[in-house]
């Protein structure tokens, strides 16, 4: 008899912990979208400042992640490293922000194709993760997605590059989308088939 009211007892408590984390999941998704919002309501010279409003805490990755877009598209590629660093470590689901955290560390003051090819050597050296494939990751890249008419022939890591990427990267973005010169190996993977 003991037993059933144990059985009983651990089904309420795993009932009440998969209820909180969907609980927690669903509130952190709705805090995600509201630091979108105010990424896009805010003119871009404003997105720093619409950024540091948002409230500290666990849920700040998002917060820190457009940060860190906001300043590598500046081209401050080291307080862009360190502020997708602080996204990623908020938010491990975030691993576009580890790629991004590198791949700023390595280029430095270099944009456009150079900024391209230490993109597409990280991602290759981090055994190529799947962009966007989470929840929390997509929500975020998807919220970028009207920054600009990317080309249909990107490949995920080439639309990250699109939306988030530093001066020149979209040039050298179309002319490999293009496909109208022999590509590189780190190229290729920045285009779709």
């Amino acid at each position: 008899m003991w037993w059933k009211a144990l059985v009983i007892m651990g089904m309420l408590v795993c009932g009440g912990v998969s209820l909180g984390t969907a609980l927690a999941a669903r509130a952190r998704r709705a805090r995600y979208r509201a630091a979108l919002q105010a990424w896009r309501a805010a003119t871009p010279d404003r997105r720093s400042t619409a950024m540091a409003s948002v409230p500290f805490g666990p849920d700040r990755a998002v917060a820190w992640f457009l940060l860190g877009v906001d300043w590598l598209r500046a081209g401050r590629m080291v307080d862009a490293a360190r502020a997708f660093g602080m996204a990623h470590h908020a938010d491990w689901a975030l691993e576009s922000a580890a790629l991004l955290t590198y791949t700023c560390l390595k280029s430095r003051d270099e944009f456009g194709e150079t900024f391209l090819r230490h993109l597409s050597n990280t991602w290759s050296e981090m055994r190529q993760p799947a962009l966007g494939a989470r929840a929390a990751e997509q929500l975020v890249l998807e919220g970028l997605a009207d920054e600009g008419d990317e080309p249909a022939q990107l490949s995920t890591l080439g639309r990250v590059a699109w939306r988030v990427g530093p001066p020149g990267t979209r040039e050298a973005l179309k002319r490999i989308a293009a496909g109208t010169v022999e590509l590189e190996d780190w190229a290729k993977a920045l285009r779709a088939g």
